[in-house]
């Protein structure tokens, strides 16, 4: 499986996709590739290291930006290969990691299903949380009240 991460508003996002359609096309490759958008998942892009857009992640190569076409289709020939070349030796490893990447694709199709067209992932009300400060905290021995101001 193939992670491509992308933005709305990406032009070479566009670009990259239609050189993969075509590459795929003519490879015949069976590697899944998985489009996740950046703004709307940025906690999944944060875990990867996704620092611009586009890029791909693969099993053990990350390829970021517009490649040349033969960097593409390297890209893509290591990854459909990868896929079918591991060994028992890294079953454990292989599993792990499928295991990772089916779970970000279910959250991915669940926030799909569950979110509006065009609703942003982060809203006032989950920012609002995120950045009121905490009244008190627990640290395992009781409760530690925060000194009045």
């Amino acid at each position: 499986m193939i992670l491509l991460f992308t933005s709305e508003n990406c032009k070479w996002c566009e670009v990259l996709k239609d050189m993969i359609e075509e590459d795929g096309q003519d490879m015949q490759s069976e590697t899944d590739i998985l489009e996740i958008d950046v703004s709307r998942f940025r906690q999944i892009a944060e875990a990867y290291g996704v620092l611009v857009v586009p890029t791909l992640v693969s099993h053990t190569d990350t390829l970021s930006g517009l490649p040349a076409s033969d960097d593409l289709r390297s890209f893509l020939l290591k990854a459909a290969s990868e896929t079918r070349l591991h060994s028992a030796a890294d079953t454990p490893d292989l599993i792990n990691r499928a295991v990772q990447l089916q779970k970000t694709a279910r959250f991915v199709q669940d926030v799909n299903d569950s979110a509006e067209i065009g609703e942003p992932y982060e809203t006032p009300e989950r920012e609002a949380k995120a950045q009121a400060p905490e009244e008190s905290c627990a640290d395992g021995l009781g409760r530690i009240e925060r000194p009045a101001q």
